[in-house]
């Protein structure tokens, strides 16, 4: 601040600011391209302790950054609905109305006030270290847009599957494939009561889960009783999200007592060794099809922990493997496909879980195939 007197009003203008507008270089074409220079880049023009920020990029590639802990997805993916519509209802200038002067209504202008900032050599030295350090950290994380192709809704629907559970099943085995067990695996749920706060996780990896991994993977067990196990596992898995719905469930009130414990107050067992939040972990959501948003990603700060959303389709499913929030506004150009957005902390690792998902899916597209098969005899 001693440096300039314009750099108070530099800061200021940030501070008061509700939301940043990143105007960047570059032209990503890529949904990679896309993820890897709206977030995870240099690090340069974003301002990460702003809660909400816009990147938009030279040829029009449009993102939505936000802080999770004070905006939920919600709320995220209905202003990137808004956003969207009020892009494709824009008329140009050149197709405005003519007024009856017979010229076109003018542009209202927007005045923009250019504030500079003073720095010095230390200071850009400084700077340059953090951007060095961020290039590492993003380096370790990659994206992939993953297509699984054994399956899709039409075919799950001809199969007289439930779509979630194939798709929850699908998921919970490509984890058991991936870690060798079942680790604890979150889904956010959406309540009624939403707007009196924050909606509700549910605990997926459950003991009907394990034990349909352990049939599942069981070469010995006939394809007849895996058929039953997955819907056996489908109806747990809806009672289990039933419970979370009327908020019969108790996850968001153990946070809640972990972040407000006495300070200096010996920690209850139940907050150490990992029993509550332990790593790694899954994050598992769902997305209809219908979503505007492409390319949802978050940000997972243990380094083995995965994140994952799910859009269904009707001949195939999509994966998206990213890390740290990215939206980007835009139709989704394929309606025919399944899209999960899966979190990992290096690019190797998104790699391999996408393609234990391929192999996971194979399992339950078998499963699946036994029910055709019945009702053809």
């Amino acid at each position: 601040m001693a440096l300039s007197p314009g750099n108070v009003a530099y800061f200021q203008a940030i501070d008061e600011a509700t939301f940043m507008v990143c105007l960047d270089e570059g032209r990503p074409e890529t949904n990679e391209e896309h993820v890897r220079q709206a977030y995870l880049g240099d690090g340069f023009n974003r301002w990460m302790d702003k809660c909400t920020q816009f990147t938009i990029a030279e040829n029009g590639k449009s993102g939505f950054i936000m802080e999770h802990g004070a905006i939920d997805g919600i709320t995220a993916s209905r202003a990137c609905d808004f956003i969207h519509d009020a892009i494709h209802s824009h008329v140009p200038e050149s197709t405005r109305p003519v007024n009856t002067n017979g010229a076109q209504e003018p542009v209202p202008l927007v005045q923009l006030e250019e504030l500079p900032f003073t720095s010095s050599p230390a200071l850009d030295a400084h700077m340059l270290t953090l951007r060095a350090q961020y290039i590492k950290s993003a380096a370790s994380i990659g994206f992939k847009n993953h297509r699984i192709t054994a399956f899709g809704t039409d075919h799950l629907m001809a199969c007289s599957v439930p779509v979630k559970t194939a798709l929850d099943a699908t998921v919970q085995l490509a984890i058991r494939l991936h870690f060798g067990y079942n680790t604890p695996c979150w889904e956010g749920v959406s309540m009624a009561h939403y707007h009196k706060g924050r909606p509700e996780i549910m605990q997926v990896a459950t003991r009907d889960v394990v034990q349909f991994c352990d049939l599942a993977l069981d070469e010995a067990v006939p394809l007849r009783e895996k058929h039953a196990a997955l819907f056996k596992l489908g109806r747990s898995m809806s009672g289990n999200m039933q419970s979370t719905l009327t908020g019969q469930t108790h996850l968001r009130l153990l946070d809640l007592l972990k972040v407000c414990w006495p300070e200096g107050a010996p920690t209850a067992k139940l907050f150490t060794g990992d029993l509550f939040w332990r790593n790694p972990f899954v994050m598992a959501h769902h997305a209809p099809s219908g979503n505007r948003v492409n390319d949802s990603v978050y940000g997972v700060q243990e380094p083995d922990s995965m994140w994952s959303m799910i859009t269904p389709g009707h001949d195939r499913y999509v994966l998206s493997v990213p890390v740290f929030i990215v939206l980007r506004l835009g139709l989704l150009t394929r309606r025919n496909s399944i899209r999960v957005a899966v979190a990992g902390a290096a690019g190797e690792k998104t790699e391999a879980f996408a393609a234990r998902l391929d192999d996971a899916a194979e399992i339950i597209k078998k499963i699946a195939d036994y029910g055709l098969t019945k009702a053809t005899k």
